[in-house]
C-alpha cells in the first residue's frame, strides 16, 4: 500500500491528538456534567474552525451534503455523551481499547448494507478484536471495587461499546459530507450542530445552569479545546489524502497504548499482563479488519 507522506503524517498527528484529548476528557468528566462538557468542547473549538474557514475562503455546499452532515451531528451528540459517561464509570485503560470495536462494527454493517463480505483475514481480525475485548473485560475482576465496582465497570464498558458502534458510522458520514464540502466548512457545521443540540437538551431539561461548571477547571478545558481542534482538523485533512482504514488503525493503536500507559501513570490504574495482552490483540485485530483485503 503506497501512502502519501503528507497523509501518513496527518494520520499520525491526529492519532496523537485524539490520545491527548482522551486524557484531558478523562480529567474533565470528574469536574462537570457530560452535557456541559460536550457543550464547551464543541463551542470552544468553533473559533479555530471559523478562522480556518475564513482563511480557506469559505466553501459552497454541494448536493448530498446535508443528509450526511445531519446524521453525523446526531450520532456525535449521543456517542459523545455515552463516551463521557463511560469515563465516569470505568478506568481509562479498560474503556479506550474498546474503541477497537469501531472497525469491526463498520465491517459488519457493510455485509447487509453494501453486500461486502469480509475476507478470511478480516474475519480473523474480528475474532481477535472480540477475543481481546472479552479478555480485557475479564481482567477487571470483582476484586476491583467488589460487586458494586464490577457492575459499575460493566456499565462503563457497555457504554463505550455503544460509542464504538455509533462512531463506526460517523466517520463514514464525515467522509461523505466532505465530498460535498471541505474540511473547515464541515468541521464548522458539525461543531455548531453538536453545540446547538447540546444546548437544546440542557434547556429542555432545565439544566442551563450546568454550563457554569466550566469554572471548576478552566485551564484544563482550554488545553482540551486546543488539542481537540488539532485532532479534528488533522483528521478531516487526513481523510482527504488517505483511507478511513489507515486513519482508524493508527488512532486505535496509539489510543490503546496511551490509555494503558496514562491510566497507570496519571490515574493510578492497575496494569496486569492479561490486560496488556488483550489490548495488543485488539490493536492487531483492528489492523487486520481495516487493512486486510
Amino acid at each position: 500500500m503506497n501512502l502519501p507522506a503528507a497523509g501518513l503524517g496527518l494520520a499520525i498527528a491526529t492519532s496523537l491528538g485524539w490520545a491527548g484529548l482522551d486524557l484531558t476528557r478523562k480529567y474533565l468528566v470528574g469536574k462537570m456534567s457530560s452535557l456541559a462538557l460536550l457543550f464547551w468542547l464543541t463551542l470552544g473549538s468553533l473559533p479555530f474552525f471559523a478562522a480556518w474557514y475564513w482563511l480557506r475562503g469559505g466553501s459552497s455546499l454541494r448536493e448530498g451534503y446535508w443528509p450526511a452532515a445531519i446524521a453525523s451531528i446526531l450520532l456525535n451528540v449521543v456517542a459523545n455523551l455515552c463516551f463521557f459517561e463511560s469515563f465516569k464509570r470505568a478506568p481509562l485503560s479498560l474503556t479506550i481499547p474498546l474503541l477497537s470495536l469501531t472497525p469491526v462494527f463498520a465491517t459488519l454493517f457493510a455485509i447487509p448494507l453494501l453486500s461486502e463480505v469480509p475476507s478470511a483475514w478480516r474475519w480473523l481480525g474480528i475474532v481477535l478484536v472480540v477475543a481481546g475485548a472479552v479478555m480485557l473485560h475479564s481482567s477487571a475482576t470483582r476484586a476491583n471495587g467488589g460487586e458494586g465496582g464490577y457492575r459499575r465497570y460493566l456499565s462503563g464498558t457497555l457504554l463505550m461499546t455503544a460509542t464504538a458502534l455509533m462512531w463506526a458510522a460517523t466517520i463514514s458520514f464525515d467522509k461523505r459530507a466532505m465530498e460535498a464540502s471541505n474540511e473547515p466548512t464541515h468541521g464548522l457545521i458539525l461543531l455548531s450542530g453538536v453545540a446547538a443540540s447540546t444546548l437544546l437538551v440542557l434547556a429542555f431539561r432545565r439544566q442551563l445552569s450546568a454550563v457554569a461548571e466550566v469554572r471548576r477547571a478552566p485551564a484544563v478545558l482550554a488545553v482540551a479545546l486546543a488539542v481537540g481542534s488539532f485532532a479534528l482538523g488533522t483528521q478531516l485533512a487526513a481523510l482527504k489524502l488517505v483511507s478511513v482504514s489507515v486513519v482508524e488503525t493508527l488512532k486505535r493503536a496509539v489510543g490503546n497504548a496511551s490509555a494503558v500507559a496514562a491510566g497507570a501513570v496519571l490515574f493510578g490504574e492497575s496494569i496486569n499482563p492479561r490486560g496488556i495482552l488483550a489490548v495488543v490483540l485488539m490493536a492487531a485485530g483492528a489492523a487486520l479488519v481495516m487493512l486486510a483485503r
